[in-house]
């Protein structure tokens, strides 16, 4: 399973889901709230679509396409939250923007948010062996240029062709997504090109932005680096 994702093994994925079977591979992507919004405090928040998974007469292949990402549609936001849960230790988190606001007096109004109690999606072990997982990603899959030498970073490439007139076309939405410290997160980062002229996947583009802005929150925050990584 580490192979399949440090080198982004479509076949691998498939397989993957087979053995776990449609039920179950359903059952996980409503966990990790692939059909619903997050809830953010912003405008017009698109919710996720796993439509074809959910028909009476959807198809086994419908169910291979959507373990690779083809065939269901998610926002950026919605996808960062999925990459949260395994960093928060596989418990449910509720993103948010606006923690206060602080009026022209400087009173600070804290923002009430409903109390909603964690749901655990998956074990810490599990979250443990899929962070092994994505660090080799890093260390040394698709994933690499990511790296810093130093600092143990989780993350997973992505690179989807966009849909158009009913199959898909060239243009393609390339995403890197990951969290570090890797095993004590502090940060969890996406980094999303739509319709890049120049590389052809996210391991050549997405990676390096990636990596700068690990670099970039390193120093800012003066970040120790991870002894396991030394």
């Amino acid at each position: 399973m580490s192979k399949i994702l440090e080198k982004s093994i479509n076949t691998g994925a498939v397989f993957v889901q087979q053995q776990i079977g449609n039920k179950l591979f359903l059952d996980y992507l409503k966990k990790f709230g692939f059909d619903s919004i997050t809830g953010i405090d912003l405008p017009s928040e698109i919710k996720p679509s796993i439509d074809n998974l959910t028909k009476k007469d959807t198809r086994d292949i419908y169910y291979a396409t959507a373990s690779y990402g083809h065939g269901i549609t998610l926002s950026s936001i919605a996808l960062l939250r999925s990459y949260g849960i395994i960093a928060n230790n596989g418990y449910t988190i509720d993103p948010y923007v606006v923690e206060a606001i602080i009026t022209p007096d400087g009173k600070k109004e804290k923002i009430n948010r409903s109390e909603i109690k964690p749901e655990q999606v998956i074990s810490s072990d599990a979250v443990k062996k899929i962070t092994d997982m994505m660090v080799n990603v890093v260390k040394g899959g698709y994933g690499k240029n990511a790296h810093v030498d130093g600092y143990l970073i989780a993350g997973k490439t992505g690179t989807a062709d966009i849909a158009s007139k009913g199959g898909y076309s060239q243009d393609t939405i390339q995403t890197f997504a990951g969290f570090f410290p890797a095993y004590n997160p502090r940060f969890v980062m996406m980094v999303r090109l739509d319709k890049p002229l120049y590389g052809v996947s996210a391991s050549s583009t997405v990676t390096l932005t990636f990596r700068n802005l690990v670099k970039f929150l390193i120093n800012y925050y003066n970040l120790p680096p991870d002894k396991d990584a030394l």
